[in-house]
């Protein structure tokens, strides 16, 4: 597992070398956004995943640091653009704040590749049954305040 600071439009990575990425909250945050997915793309190897999120741009009011933001519709037609199979979750801001972000972590060990998985401290790993409801969810994602797509090349 390796960290790098960049430019996000013009990443120092090589062509097809990285089985997953993830961003998290960067694409509404650039002028440039298909130049981020086309590097996104160009790094991933063949049947690569992306998971991306970013705010629901119908729910999620003035930001001043957001450049562009996207409804459910609009950022599943930008990356249907660059991706064979889209898969787009919303997560569901009801749940209290530390329920949320447990059943993110659930939500993302179960798409991540079993390699990576296993860099996963051990207690984000193990679910429980009260981490198993209600906060990632598959339908009405328009009416959800944070948008995830999972991605494939």
């Amino acid at each position: 597992l390796e960290f790098k600071v960049g430019d996000a439009n013009d990443l120092d990575i090589p062509d097809s070398s990285c089985d997953m990425v993830v961003s998290l909250e960067i694409i509404e945050h650039l002028a440039d956004y298909q130049q981020f997915i086309e590097e996104l793309h160009r790094i991933l190897r063949t049947r690569g995943t992306l998971v991306i999120s970013t705010p629901n741009g119908r729910l999620a009011g003035q930001n001043p640091y957001h450049i562009v933001e996207f409804t459910a519709d609009e950022i599943r037609t930008v990356l249907e653009g660059w991706f064979t199979n889209v898969r787009l979750y919303g997560q569901d801001l009801k749940s209290p704040l530390g329920i949320m972000r447990q059943k993110t972590e659930v939500f993302l060990s179960k798409i991540i590749p079993k390699p990576i998985k296993e860099l996963i401290p051990e207690r984000l790993r193990q679910g429980s049954p009260d981490r198993e409801a209600g906060c990632i969810v598959e339908s009405g994602v328009e009416n959800c305040m944070c948008l995830i797509a999972v991605c494939t090349k």
